[in-house]
């Protein structure tokens, strides 16, 4: 169950992110977001929170599943803000790699002219 509904989260949230920038684009707003950048977005974006299981706290306490719902939602808040939250700057170095102090440079000549 905590698979799945892990694998839903994460499809879900690609298909947002990519979606909502192939939409802007559709819309004729010219967003310059290279591949890359969305991909980290998409995976920063995958930590839960308190919101997430505050709202499942709000369940009827009379409803059946509710103790499911509750644990599940707790371990995907923990997993999510552990896992992805540890391993979002090692996505960022290999995604994003720091421009070295000459790119730097020529970039800021690059643009002065």
């Amino acid at each position: 169950m905590f698979a799945v509904e892990l694998g839903v989260i994460m499809v879900g949230r690609l298909c947002g992110t990519l979606g909502l920038v192939a939409f802007m684009r559709l819309c004729g707003y010219d967003a310059k977001i290279p591949v890359k950048k969305q991909i980290f977005i998409w995976y920063a974006g995958m930590i839960r929170g308190a919101i997430a299981f505050g709202l499942v706290l709000r369940i009827d306490k009379e409803y059946i599943n509710r103790g499911v719902i509750v644990t599940t939602s707790l371990m995907l808040v923990i997993f999510t803000t552990v896992v992805f939250g540890s391993t979002v700057g090692l996505l960022q170095l290999a995604l994003m790699p720091p421009a070295k102090s000459n790119e730097v440079e020529e970039k800021k000549e690059k643009a002065s002219k």
